[in-house]
C-alpha cells in the first residue's frame, strides 16, 4: 500500500528534468545579469590595441625570444616606482563599439572601471643583485583589476553546478532531446548530452563540431549500487577543417605535434583526485571527473568514487587543495621534464571569494643535446656548476621567492557591491638570471610562440567561437 501511495505522489508531482538552458539561467538569472555576461563575452571579439600598446607588445615578444630580463627592465616603457620596481600598466575600456587597450600612466589603485569588461593591469620587474642562491635574479609580478558589473563568482559556481545536474545519471535518462547530426560516433548517454547541448547552444555546438572531434564524453557507472556520471571527455582537432579555414594556425599546430605532454591533477586535502587533465601534444586532450546530483565526487588512485567527500561548488565555505603538474617537452635535441606541485585554498564569504595558490615544489631535469650540438656534459665547460645544480638553484629561487614570500597566485571576487562586482588578480615570482636558465625558458617560449600570421588566425578562431556563443546568449535573452 505504501508503494502505491508513493507512486501516486510521484506521478502527481511529475519528474523535474534539468537541462543546459536551466544551467544558463544560473549564469545570468535576469536581464541585467545577462547583459553583463554578454558585454564581457563580447569584449574579446571587439578588442583593439592602440599604437603604443602594439609597440610594447612587439618589443616584449622580441625580448622574450632571448629572455633578456635586463633589457626589459631598463627599457623606456617601464617607469620607476617604489621599492626598486619598474612598472608598466595597460587599461582596457570596454565600450559598445570597441574594447580599447591603451598604455597608461594612471596609478593602479586610482583607475576607475565604469563598464563590465573594463580593466587595468600592471606589470612590474625588480632587479635583485643577489638572490637567495647568490646570483642575480628578477622579481616579477602582474596584477589586474576587472569590472564584472552584476556577474559574480556565485553565478559561475551555480552555472557549473547546473551543468553537473544536467549530466546526473537519473536526469540524463529523463532527457528526451531531438536527435542532432553532431558527433554521430557517440552513443547512449553521451549521445543524449550532445543532443541536449545542441538544443540549448546550437551555434556554439556547430562551431565546436566543425573543428573538434569528440572520441568520448560521459559514462554512467555504479559503485556499491550508487549511480554516478564519469565525465571522461577526449577531444582532438579536426586538422583538415582547421587547415581549410585557418591555414597558418594549422601549420602552427603541426609544429607542436609530438613536442610536449602535460598531465594535471587537482586533489583535495585527503589526496583524492577532483579533476584530471591529460594532453598528448596537440593530438588529444582528456578531462576526467565524477559527478552526481550537481556535486563533484573525488576519487582515489584506483578510480573508486569517495561519496563521503562529494561537494557542491556554491556551498563551499573553506577548502584546501593540491595541484600537481607534470610537463615534458623536447625541442632542438633538448628534453625538458618539469614536475611541480602547488597548494591552493578557497575561502567563500558573504562579500566574495578568495582563491590562493603557492608553488611548493618544482623539479626540472634536462637531457639530450642543446641544438643537437652541445651535450650536457660539455655545458660544464662554460658554466661553474652542472645543469642539475643550476636547475636546483632555479627551483629554490622560485619556491623561496622574495625573502620567503614564494611564487604565488591570489584571485579575489569582491561582491560587497552586487551592482559593481570587481575581481583582483595578483601573480608574483622570482627568476634566476643565468645564461643557461634563459636557454631553457627560451626553448619553452619558442615552442609555443606562434608566428604573426598564426597568431592572427588564432585570434580569428577564438573570435568565431565567442561570436557563436554570443549569438546563442542573445537568442536566450530575446526569449525571456
Amino acid at each position: 500500500m505504501k508503494t502505491v501511495i508513493i507512486t501516486i505522489i510521484i506521478s502527481s508531482i511529475g519528474i523535474v528534468v534539468y537541462n543546459f538552458n536551466d544551467a544558463s539561467r544560473c549564469l545570468a538569472p535576469n536581464k541585467i545579469a545577462m547583459e553583463s555576461v554578454m558585454n564581457i563575452i563580447n569584449a574579446y571579439p571587439k578588442m583593439q590595441r592602440d599604437k603604443k600598446a602594439k609597440e610594447f607588445l612587439d618589443f616584449l615578444g622580441d625580448r622574450l625570444d632571448s629572455f633578456d630580463f635586463m633589457d626589459i627592465y631598463e627599457s623606456s616603457y617601464l617607469l620607476p616606482r617604489d621599492n626598486g620596481y619598474r612598472t608598466l600598466s595597460f587599461q582596457g575600456y570596454n565600450k559598445p563599439e570597441v574594447c580599447l587597450i591603451k598604455l597608461t600612466n594612471i596609478r593602479f589603485d586610482q583607475a576607475h572601471l565604469l563598464n563590465a569588461g573594463d580593466f587595468i593591469s600592471e606589470f612590474g620587474l625588480k632587479k635583485n643583485n643577489q638572490s637567495i642562491v647568490g646570483d642575480r635574479s628578477f622579481t616579477t609580478y602582474m596584477k589586474s583589476k576587472t569590472s564584472w558589473s552584476h556577474f559574480s563568482h556565485m553565478n559561475l559556481f551555480t552555472f557549473l553546478e547546473g551543468i553537473a545536474k544536467t549530466i546526473d545519471p537519473t536526469n540524463v535518462r529523463n532527457l528526451k532531446p531531438t536527435a542532432s547530426l553532431l558527433y554521430t560516433n557517440l552513443t547512449d548517454e553521451s549521445r543524449t548530452v550532445i543532443d541536449e547541448f545542441y538544443k540549448s547552444f546550437p551555434n556554439f555546438s556547430n562551431f565546436i563540431n566543425r573543428y573538434i572531434s569528440l572520441l568520448s564524453l560521459i559514462k554512467i557507472k555504479t559503485y556499491n549500487k550508487i549511480p554516478y556520471t564519469h565525465l571522461n571527455s577526449t577531444g582532438i582537432f579536426k586538422k583538415k577543417m582547421i587547415k581549410k579555414d585557418f591555414p597558418e594556425l594549422a601549420d602552427y599546430l603541426d609544429d607542436l605535434y609530438n613536442k610536449f605532454k602535460l598531465y594535471f591533477e587537482l586533489k583535495n586535502s585527503n589526496e583524492h583526485t577532483i579533476l584530471s587533465l591529460m594532453s598528448d601534444s596537440i593530438e588529444s586532450a582528456t578531462v576526467s571527473l565524477y559527478t552526481r546530483s550537481g556535486k563533484i565526487i573525488p576519487f582515489d588512485n584506483k578510480g573508486a568514487p569517495i561519496f563521503d567527500e562529494e561537494f557542491s561548488l556554491p556551498n563551499i565555505k573553506h577548502a584546501k587543495y593540491q595541484a600537481i603538474m607534470h610537463f615534458f617537452m623536447k625541442k632542438l635535441g633538448m628534453k625538458l621534464n618539469i614536475e611541480s606541485s602547488a597548494e591552493a585554498e578557497l575561502l567563500n564569504t558573504p562579500t566574495g571569494v578568495t582563491i590562493k595558490g603557492r608553488l611548493m615544489k618544482i623539479n626540472n631535469t634536462i637531457s639530450g643535446r642543446i641544438f643537437g650540438i652541445i651535450s650536457p656534459s660539455l655545458i660544464d665547460i662554460f658554466i661553474p656548476s652542472n645543469i642539475d645544480q643550476l636547475t636546483k638553484k632555479f627551483s629554490r629561487v622560485m619556491i623561496e621567492a622574495n625573502n620567503g614570500e614564494g611564487s604565488f597566485l591570489k584571485h579575489d571576487w569582491d561582491t560587497s557591491d552586487p551592482n559593481n562586482v570587481i575581481t583582483h588578480l595578483l601573480l608574483k615570482s622570482e627568476f634566476l638570471d643565468k645564461f643557461f636558465i634563459r636557454i631553457g625558458m627560451r626553448m619553452m617560449w619558442r615552442l609555443f610562440k606562434p608566428s604573426i600570421e598564426a597568431r592572427e588566425d588564432l585570434e580569428r578562431f577564438i573570435i568565431q567561437g565567442f561570436n557563436a556563443l554570443l549569438l546563442d546568449m542573445k537568442n536566450k535573452m530575446n526569449k525571456r
